[in-house]
């Protein structure tokens, strides 16, 4: 259990932090992760979306038990691959306290789950990232929309042809979320692409 409380106090505006743990498998393995949390949650599994949930008390939208932190909240199915697998989590808070608790259904085939070994201050991250780094016109030829990715203060937007520009949240490591249509940006600076992950669906991009 990570009691976001703790460190980071209680929430009067919304507040984003993230964290990570490696979990490595000895074989391919499909188990469940029981997720206790609140407010909001998005969880990613080597890079591709598993989950996005909501608990809010105030808004009449509570997990069971009444809204309290328990791992009855909420289930997010894991299909680990053999070797290490990236586990990715972010909490989203608006009010009062926050927190996020988590247990594997089965550890069968599990070799080890890492410590978290990061929680990333969302806030903090982008008073020194420079998203100016991501800034243009990327095409997919077999695609008719581009993306269009520009610097707005301190955020990265992305538009979509013919559609209005989105903010997009930083998650580190070159990755964006848009958590309103679920969808994650991976940029790879080097060879000038952008992949647009929706569950399954991986969509390459190159800038002009």
């Amino acid at each position: 259990m990570v009691n976001l409380s703790r460190k980071y106090g209680a929430s009067k505006t919304r507040r984003v932090t993230w964290l990570q743990t490696t979990l490595i498998a000895q074989d391919e393995v499909h188990t469940n992760l029981q997720l206790g949390f609140s407010d909001e949650i998005w969880v990613f599994l080597n890079h591709q979306m598993v989950l996005v949930d909501k608990n809010l008390y105030q808004y009449n939208m509570r997990k069971y038990p009444d809204g309290r932190i328990s791992i009855q909240n909420v289930i997010a199915p894991l299909k680990l691959k053999k070797g290490e697998n990236d586990l990715l989590i972010g909490v989203a808070n608006d009010f009062f306290g926050w927190g996020l608790m988590a247990r594997l259904e089965s550890t069968y085939n599990i070799q080890a789950t890492g410590q978290v070994d990061r929680i990333l201050s969302l806030a903090k991250d982008l008073n020194t990232l420079d998203v100016s780094l991501y800034e243009g016109t990327y095409r997919n030829a077999d695609i008719q929309f581009t993306l269009q990715f520009t610097r707005k203060d301190k955020a990265l937007q992305v538009q979509v042809s013919g559609q209005e520009p989105v903010t997009l949240q930083a998650l580190g490591y070159h990755r964006f979320l848009y958590p309103a249509s679920s969808a994650a940006f991976d940029f790879d600076l080097i060879h000038k692409i952008v992949i647009l992950r929706q569950g399954n669906d991986n969509k390459e991009f190159v800038k002009e």
